[in-house]
């Protein structure tokens, strides 16, 4: 089996110190617990990743947030098919079901659809702590919840939420030779060759309030985002983040944030923890095959987190993490790892 270079770019990175502390940040269990969930739906046609999506933020709520879900389609919801998500999505911490809207479009609205979403954020947004944005068919979990909000603190700290934002890499299960996720002769290498990156860009190392990070570049989108009150506040007075537009659903899930250069774009660099790289690997839903998607998911965080530079040479270069010494112990740590 072989696989193509991912490159690592070698350059020095300052370490970006923290210096201030804060308070008011969202978490389960207290004043600072609203959870607003935005998907965008624009038919049925992904109605089993919708369930599944519905199930997480249910999750999101027994675990201690209170949340609400808009839905953005162009297809009539009936009576029945409203119930039926409401009696899906019954929450015993709150004994109600959660909130769920459903606001239509005509169908003509095409790709316009996402802009819906930033309309509703910009009325919204101060009633709520945390805002989430997805496509219909990317399962954003309620463990990832916690992950970006433990590791956005580190941004928090060290001052930077209008320069840097935690992101994520989408993967899908791919389909094997059968058609199928699985068959009889299934491996321990299979498991690993399960999942694919759906991006493949580049990544470099930085250190933020002394946290190991991977700066990406390249592809960008991630068909999602989520940020904190403070951090929507922080992009609308950058870029006028609530009233940007676009009839590209990219733009407006990923690009507007992420993208750089000009004044319709935040600029924000989007950056992975180096520790847990997985854990900020947002699931594409459906499988498929696809002749591009050459850097399974479990391999690219042991290179990561290992110093490799290139996939078929991995070799740890000496000057990789200059200027980014926080990835001292993690390569410590992978280096162990793989003693076992």
């Amino acid at each position: 089996f072989t696989v193509a270079f991912l490159i690592l770019f070698v350059v020095k990175i300052s370490v970006v110190k923290a210096t201030h502390k804060f308070s008011g940040y969202p978490a389960q269990n207290t004043q600072h617990n609203r959870v607003l969930g935005l998907i965008l739906c624009y038919n049925l046609g992904h109605i089993d990743p919708l369930v599944l999506s519905i199930n997480e933020y249910v999750s999101m709520c027994e675990s201690g947030w209170n949340v609400s879900v808009v839905i953005f389609t162009a297809t009539p919801w009936s009576t029945s098919l409203k119930r039926y998500f409401r009696q899906r999505s019954y929450c015993y911490q709150s004994n109600s079901s959660i909130p769920l809207l459903v606001l239509e479009s005509d169908p003509s609205i095409g790709t316009s659809l996402a802009n819906e979403h930033r309309k509703y954020t910009a009325r919204e947004f101060m009633n709520y702590d945390v805002v989430i944005y997805h496509e219909d068919d990317i399962l954003f979990k309620n463990s990832q919840l916690s992950a970006y909000l433990d590791e956005t603190k580190h941004l928090y700290a060290a001052e930077c939420l209008a320069d840097f934002g935690i992101g994520f890499q989408r993967f899908r299960r791919q389909l094997r030779a059968s058609g199928s996720l699985q068959g009889p002769h299934f491996s321990e290498n299979d498991i690993f060759l399960q999942e694919y990156l759906e991006e493949t860009p580049k990544f470099r190392p930085v250190c933020i309030d002394e946290a190991p990070f991977l700066i990406v570049e390249g592809n960008i989108h991630q068909a999602m985002w989520i940020l904190t009150n403070r951090q929507i506040r922080v992009l609308q007075k950058k870029c006028n983040f609530l009233n940007q537009t676009s009839d590209s659903r990219e733009y407006m899930s990923s690009i507007s944030l992420f993208g750089g250069g000009d004044s319709y774009h935040c600029a924000v660099q989007k950056i992975i923890p180096g520790e847990r790289f997985m854990s900020f690997a947002v699931e594409h839903y459906y499988p498929a095959r696809h002749s591009t998607w050459n850097h399974p998911l479990w391999t690219v965080d042991k290179h990561v987190r290992g110093g490799f530079f290139a996939w078929a040479d991995p070799v740890t270069r000496s000057d990789y993490y200059d200027g980014a010494g926080c990835w001292v112990d993690t390569l410590r740590r992978s280096s162990e790892e793989e003693k076992q």
